[in-house]
């Protein structure tokens, strides 16, 4: 039996042709536990050196989080997802992968059977500097296109965060959740400009969704509106066991106590996460 790798070369410095001389040692192994080459200078041409030599591996999990991937480069990774029947989890955090670059990565998730855990915080999906896009239509592809993840029947960790994708993609990635077949366990939407409109989406979901577990909303700008429909999710949902809303700067102590209130009918939700609000006494139910 062939002996399994683990490579880890983050901040190492490695730049585009290190990545050349690094596959040519790559290619002489076939299995790799792990491959971390985060927190480096690979940009979409080393990237795309580096999934040649690896598309047919058997490898379990890649790091390549914090690099200058863009969206050529997620067309690469599209390849990789495609082919590749062994790979589980995938960082592509803190990238700069756009809305055409996310349509790469789920058109490979479509074909992919294996990947369990998805990365994408922190890259350009809906806007960029922090500012969600105001084009409707490409709110509207971005929304369909992250809904198509529905399709992917193995993922159950999938991160969003940090991507300004607004109210329009967050309420279409809400409509995808809904359905009772979907595998996903955790979904982490903070720092993505959602507001109650947003929130009111997801509470209708988490109404009718029996698989998720976790639910990251933190940093965004839900106020007490948002903060009753999710109360009322709350009330009928069964299976979620954590939700995190601190530093959602509008919510204010009247939504606050609803959600609270709502614990009163819950059985499920262990972690209630409201800890940057001044109360009189701890939400915190960890």
């Amino acid at each position: 039996m062939e002996e399994t790798f683990s490579l880890f070369s983050s901040c190492s410095e490695i730049q585009d042709e290190d990545v050349f001389n690094l596959a040519k040692w790559l290619s002489t192994r076939n299995t790799f536990s792990s491959l971390d080459l985060s927190s480096n200078n690979i940009t979409d041409i080393g990237i795309r050196g580096l999934i040649e030599v690896i598309i047919d591996k058997r490898i379990i999990s890649l790091s390549l989080s914090s690099n200058k991937i863009g969206d050529r480069g997620a067309s690469d990774i599209m390849q990789l997802l495609c082919k590749n029947t062994s790979i589980v989890i995938l960082d592509l955090s803190d990238n700069d992968i756009g809305p055409s670059g996310i349509t790469f990565v789920c058109d490979g998730l479509l074909n992919n059977t294996t990947l369990t855990d998805l990365n994408l915080s922190y890259n350009a999906i809906g806007g960029i500097g922090g500012i969600p896009s105001c084009d409707l239509s490409n709110a509207r592809t971005i929304g369909d296109t992250l809904s198509h993840l529905n399709y992917n029947c193995s993922l159950t960790s999938l991160n969003l965060s940090g991507n300004s994708i607004g109210d329009s993609p967050a309420i279409i990635i809400a409509e995808s959740f809904e359905v009772s077949n979907n595998t996903l366990l955790e979904l982490y939407l903070s720092e993505n400009s959602i507001g109650d409109h947003g929130a009111k989406a997801i509470s209708k979901s988490l109404e009718k969704n029996t698989s998720l577990l976790k639910l990251n909303l933190c940093h965004n700008c839900i106020g007490d509106s948002g903060a009753f429909s999710l109360s009322q999710s709350i009330i009928i949902n069964s299976t979620l066991t954590e939700l995190d809303l601190t530093n959602n700067h509008n919510l204010k102590k009247a939504g606050v106590l609803s959600l609270v209130h709502s614990l009163n009918y819950n059985l499920s939700l262990k972690i209630l996460s409201l800890d940057d609000y001044s109360l009189d006494y701890d939400v915190s139910l960890a």
